[in-house]
């Protein structure tokens, strides 16, 4: 503000009082007790708005009161206009399409190259909003603006916006509290408010905010400006406030929580939650919950209070883009603007949009995965009469009404149109959603629907004229992406959950600020559009991270991990040592347990039974006489994934698809498929690979609920195993032919295994060779199918060296001594990155330069090649004496192996929690 007029005055908290009573008191005394009488009282957001009318009623003691003198800048700005703010000022999702129209039109040169960037149309009309914000407009700048004023390319977009805009009669936020500073300023306003004025509590206002602040004290008689005393307010206003003293109202105590991990963490919060609920010292509303992240975390923060049945209220809008509904209108989109392709009408049926029978749609997808791929003109009427001839009724029904819809929307002259046509899919949705749930929609749902619809009305206000569907589709993802809905539960004790870095001034008995790292406060990301000047101003969110924290009446608990979720050590937030080093807060670090509601607190004793170590070890030492080299890989590895693979012989695949095919699935189908194709290539006989492939992956599949990744996994390994073949598979080298393919040794195999003594035991050593290919000097090439990708050469032959890679090591070893083979070359195929690495001896001439790069064939000689075999027979030897000793803890080699995504097993073992509680890997 340029000016200090005398009829502002400055309210904070005195000492041992909070900021939020003071204003509540001071505006319940201003009317005298006439509850209709109530001051305009401009709020931050409709949180403090709905918490200041309760609040007034119970001062006042009564059941109503004139809400309607609540407001915030946007609403009265729109009053002084006589607008109606809530339909005329622009949505991000609209900006967003008129932005996008704009360029494609007349971009400015210095952004033709990045306008197609993802993100750039989003971060655009961020941009433009914060310029606003700033005080720079198209036609003229406030005078007190901030920051450097942005480029001539990016006055012109927004100049384009705003014309754009008033044509439609919509106003950006800013154009509006810019023009309604204007009206005051002119004295044209019929201003609606009589004094007194409150404002606030606000912390740190825009420029624009600042302006229309002062254009609204010059028709007051008095202006009570509500602020914490670090505001930065009581400078200006210094004459007419006396200096308030420090903010002094906090808990005895501040609690410091250092749990070993982000998952350990939440689980730490709700089991206390949950605890004190259950003991009676606070309900659920008497909670708050601060999130620095929350946007980020707030779906492992929803599991977590669902774990422990804690309910909890987000004060968040949620992504429209996001929500399944829209999701599958997305889907079905995409198969109209793909003219009903393969992928997309699988992905249609796997997402049960359709709301046929079960077995009509399973059927239906099998029969797909097994049909050509061949693309005709009118492809839809391929999948009915696909439908038709297998007899699918309400799948050839329900595809026919998709149909009609497409032909409706690829008709359509407007945007008008279009919505109409999504609106009949979204009927379609619905219709599913109901028949796949039979439930009713929840509260959340329909809130969402409402805001599709809302949506809809909305977009086809901006194209009125004809457009094709790639064009709306396009734009209307990226309207999407920008809209937002705003949902809050309707119960009253529930756990608020709130962003770390919004304005708040409520109080409850009991405030907790989780994941407090280093990153805690963000610095201001650069835009790449605007200069704003502004810099991480670290006393600033520090003053405002303490009032987060005074709305704590009782408990105040802060958190922070000592790991993050990939095992890395996380730093304090310096916000935690600068609170420590003042002498009004009594931080203490506590060490909290979490206790887990599916395991019993106390495992029940009193049994008969016991086992002593000898049984299990027992049982241990007979599981681990016959081991084959992938076992011995696995032990490697982890002994704990040996342990759960091969002796208690838990069987990742008997789980329920959800992600697609698991490796070992597909490497069992690739494998086959060699086989076959190399016994029918030696026996001159014609083999049709792909219709194998898909054969073999339909038959093995039919247990499994159909998935969107299945079909895509059927498609990796056509094209994998096709490559492999044409690239001249049967020839690696010269000299040297296909002869076994999957030769067996060892248990329950005709040719007998190898016995490795070690100590008082031996293990008898069994595997599977995928392939030998043979020359007339009885020399052999020994090759290992891996169906996955080579992740370094640098690090392969580095284990391989060291013997911690020793399976083709062993089929070499087994060669030589069982056999009297020589293995001249040891060869392992990467199948998805199209890889051969490995070694050979000199006599083995060079490969086929299609398939090998520089360097992935190392020659070595008969001494190299006998250490690699004794590298190999002392890494067998160590893991079994490992496993003979009763050695079966989690104690991965590499730790990022270890973890969901990487090990079948992770539900189970947790080891990366376990490493974090123990801070070092031994």
């Amino acid at each position: 503000m340029t000016a200090n007029p005398g009829n502002i005055e400055i309210l904070s908290a005195p000492a041992g009082k909070r900021l939020w009573d003071e204003a509540c008191t001071k505006i319940a005394e201003s009317c005298g007790g006439d509850v209709w009488n109530i001051p305009l009282w401009i709020l931050p957001d409709n949180r403090h708005r709905y918490a200041a009318e309760c609040a007034l009623m119970e001062r006042l003691n009564s059941g109503a009161i004139s809400t309607h003198r609540f407001s915030a800048f946007l609403a009265l700005a729109g009053e002084i206009l006589c607008l109606p703010v809530l339909s005329v000022t622009v949505k991000p999702y609209t900006a967003a399409i008129v932005l996008q129209q704009i360029l494609k039109r007349d971009c400015p040169e210095e952004y033709q190259a990045a306008k197609r960037t993802p993100g750039f149309i989003e971060s655009l009309w961020k941009a433009i909003e914060q310029s606003e914000s700033n005080g720079y407009f198209p036609a003229e700048s406030i005078p007190n603006a901030e920051g450097s004023p942005p480029s001539t390319g990016f006055k012109i977009i927004q100049r384009r916006l705003h014309e754009n805009l008033l044509k439609r009669r919509r106003y950006t936020a800013g154009s509006i509290l810019l023009n309604a500073c204007k009206k005051l300023r002119e004295g044209k306003a019929q201003f609606p408010i009589k004094s007194p004025l409150f404002i606030g509590p606000l912390y740190q206002p825009t420029p624009l905010e600042k302006v229309f602040i002062e254009e609204l004290t010059k028709h007051v008689d008095r202006c009570v400006l509500i602020a914490p005393d670090t505001a930065g307010w009581h400078k200006a206003y210094s004459s007419n406030n006396v200096p308030s003293p420090k903010i002094g109202s906090h808990p005895q105590e501040i609690s410091l929580l250092r749990p070993r991990s982000p998952e350990i963490e939440l689980d730490t919060v709700f089991s206390q939650i949950a605890e004190w609920a259950a003991d009676g010292d606070c309900a659920y509303g008497d909670i708050r919950i601060y999130h620095p992240d929350l946007e980020r975390a707030l779906p492992v923060i929803e599991s977590a209070a669902r774990r422990y049945q804690v309910p909890i209220t987000v004060s968040q809008t949620s992504p429209l883009g996001e929500f399944p509904g829209v999701q599958l209108l997305l889907k079905i989109l995409n198969l109209f603007t793909s003219k009903w392709g393969r992928g997309e009408i699988l992905e249609v049926l796997r997402s049960r949009i359709l709301c046929a029978p079960y077995h009509e749609i399973s059927d239906m997808i099998h029969t797909i995965l097994n049909e050509s791929t061949k693309q005709t003109k009118n492809f839809h009427e391929a999948w009915i009469n696909l439908a038709r001839r297998k007899n699918l009724p309400e799948v050839e029904k329900q595809l026919k009404e998709l149909s009609l819809i497409h032909q409706q929307a690829a008709e359509c002259n407007s945007a008008a149109e279009f919505s109409t046509a999504l609106r009949a899919c979204i009927k379609i949705i619905r219709e599913g959603f109901e028949t796949e749930t039979a439930v009713t929609e929840t509260p959340r749902e329909e809130r969402a629907w409402s805001a599709l619809d809302t949506f809809l009305d909305d977009f086809s206000l901006y194209y009125a004229g004809k457009t094709n569907i790639p064009i709306l589709v396009e734009s209307l993802n990226k309207a999407l992406s920008l809209s937002r809905f705003m949902f809050t539960e309707s119960s009253n004790d529930s756990v608020e959950v709130c962003a770390g870095h919004i304005e708040d001034y409520l109080d409850v008995p009991v405030v907790m600020y989780l994941s407090l790292n280093s990153k805690v406060p963000s610095p201001r990301r650069s835009n790449p559009f605007v200069d704003d000047g502004a810099k991480l101003d670290y006393l600033a969110k520090l003053n405002q991270f303490r009032q987060l924290l005074d709305n704590g009446r009782k408990k105040i608990m802060l958190s922070c991990p000592e790991y993050d979720n990939d095992g890395n050590e996380i730093a304090l937030s310096p916000f935690i040592s600068s609170i420590q080093s003042m002498p009004e807060y009594n931080v203490r670090e506590i060490d909290k347990r979490p206790w887990y509601p599916v395991i019993p607190k106390k495992i029940v004793s009193g049994v008969d039974a016991k086992i002593t170590r000898q049984q299990p070890l027992s049982y241990l030492r007979h599981m681990n006489r016959n081991w084959s080299a992938s076992q011995l890989d696995s032990a490697i590895q982890c002994p704990y994934l040996h342990f759960a693979r091969s002796i208690l012989g838990i069987d990742p695949l008997a789980d329920v698809i959800s992600e697609g095919l698991k490796p070992q699935m597909s490497g069992n189908i690739a494998h086959k498929a060699l086989q076959t194709y190399f016994e029918k290539y030696q026996a001159r006989q014609s083999f049709d690979l792909e219709k194998w492939i898909r054969d073999a992956f339909s038959s093995r599949i039919e247990q499994f609920e159909p998935h969107l990744e299945m079909d895509r996994d059927l498609e990796n390994i056509v094209a994998c195993l096709q490559d492999f073949i044409n690239r001249g598979a049967e020839s690696l080298f010269k000299g040297f032919t296909p002869e076994k393919f999957e030769f067996g040794f060892g248990d329950k195999e005709e040719q007998p295994g190898l016995q490795v003594d070690f100590r008082d035991s031996s293990i008898n050593l069994r595997g599977k060779i995928d392939r030998i290919d043979t020359a007339e000097d009885n020399s052999a090439i020994i090759i290992d199918y891996k169906y996955k990708k080579l992740q370094s050469r640098g690090e392969f032959f580095k284990d391989f060296d060291d013997g911690f890679d020793p399976q083709i090591l062993l089929y070499g070893w087994y060669m030589l001594e069982m056999l009297d083979v020589r293995p001249d070359a040891l060869l392992q195929i990467f199948l998805r990155s199209s890889d051969v690495v490995g070694v050979k001896m000199p006599n083995v001439p060079d490969a086929n330069e299609r398939f090998f790069k520089k360097e992935a064939i190392r020659k070595i000689d008969i001494e190299e090649r006998a250490a690699l075999f004794e590298s190999a027979r002392k890494k067998l030897i160590e893991a079994a004496e490992r496993v003979h000793d009763g050695n079966i803890a989690p104690r991965p080699r590499k730790i990022d192996r270890c973890g969901a995504g990487n090990c079948e097993y992770a539900d189970l073992c947790r080891f990366k929690q376990k490493w974090m509680t123990e801070k070092k890997l031994n």
